[in-house]
């Protein structure tokens, strides 16, 4: 009789626990939706690469991504169709930090577990926030790293690092933007003998060739010039190609996209950050399981950041 009670009492104890455990959600159940600054740029499309190869090797059950279109109302309105559809949980990588505030807290009010990518959004981070988790580099550490292509490369010339270099920013009002000029300056400190004579916006390829096509007839006397992004970059290697002065300048991006990396090889284009975007849209789908099983993620799952030249990079390999 004593034994059979123990029974009953270990099979109670036993339901108690288990009652209130929480199992794993499977991948197939979760529905995930990302919005994506734009399409048109390769590091974007490279943000999307990730998402979708790591998606399908843990066999998610929808992963829908919007082309975001550079345009902070069309992030807006998708982040609020991924709300009201329900989907488990919502990736944001925005055009800029403020417009997509009020979406990310509504989403976080319906239950929806939001995330940002590469881009943050000016939202409170961390286990109980609006913002659960932010995936990619260091945007700041990437300025520093490509100011630091630009001060080798103006030693190489010169003996030293001096002289002057054009500045592409990227889209005003995004965290990255900000951040990566900050970067920039920092690190320009250390060289006090380079100066950027001009710095103005030019986050696509068609607005950095017609910017760089109008500074290169302001400035005759540049070195070389440092592109935010690598679409950027890729714009200015065009301009200073159709003015026929790419022999006598060099080109600096940030991204390390296919095409930036292959322009390395072609020399012409001088170096780049590597963000690894393939990685941060993986980091973001692994983010976004951990979440949903209640496993604990930090605030800021980091990729590291890289310098790229044609020394470190191997062309076999890019150009298959």
């Amino acid at each position: 009789m004593k034994a059979k009670w123990l029974g009953i009492v270990s099979l109670l104890i036993f339901v108690i626990i288990f009652s209130g455990m929480s199992f794993a959600i499977e991948p197939k159940e979760v529905k995930i939706g990302v919005t994506l600054v734009t399409l048109a740029d390769p590091f974007f499309a490279s943000l999307k690469e990730g998402l979708e190869a790591r998606a399908n090797e843990l066999g998610i059950g929808k992963l829908t991504i919007m082309d975001g279109q550079a345009d902070a109302a069309k992030q807006l309105s998708q982040v609020e169709n991924f709300t009201a559809e329900k989907y488990t949980a919502i990736i944001i990588n925005p055009v800029e930090s403020a417009a997509l505030v009020t979406a990310a807290e509504a989403a976080h009010k319906a239950g929806v577990i939001v995330i940002t990518m590469d881009r943050f959004i000016d939202a409170k981070y961390g286990p109980n926030e609006v913002v659960k988790a932010h995936c990619g580099a260091d945007a700041v550490d990437g300025g520093r790293l490509g100011m630091r292509i630009v001060a080798n490369k103006l030693n190489e010339k010169f003996g030293e690092p001096k002289g002057k270099v054009l500045y592409i920013e990227g889209t005003p009002g995004s965290s990255t933007s900000r951040d990566r000029t900050t970067g920039v300056m920092e690190e320009l400190k250390n060289y006090p003998n380079i100066s950027i004579v001009a710095q103005q916006p030019g986050e696509t390829r068609a607005k950095a060739m017609s910017l760089v096509e109008n500074w290169l007839q302001m400035y005759t006397d540049i070195d070389g010039i440092y592109a935010y992004g690598g679409d950027g970059a890729l714009g200015a290697v065009q301009a200073a190609e159709a003015a026929g002065v790419l022999d006598k300048i060099f080109i600096v991006g940030t991204g390390a996209a296919w095409d930036e990396l292959v322009s390395i090889c072609d020399g012409r284009l001088t170096g780049t950050v590597d963000f690894n975007p393939v990685g941060t849209g993986r980091d973001g789908i692994d983010t976004i399981m951990k979440l949903v099983n209640n496993e604990s993620v930090p605030k800021w799952v980091r990729t590291e950041a890289k310098l790229v030249t044609k020394e470190n990079l191997d062309c076999n390999t890019v150009k298959k």
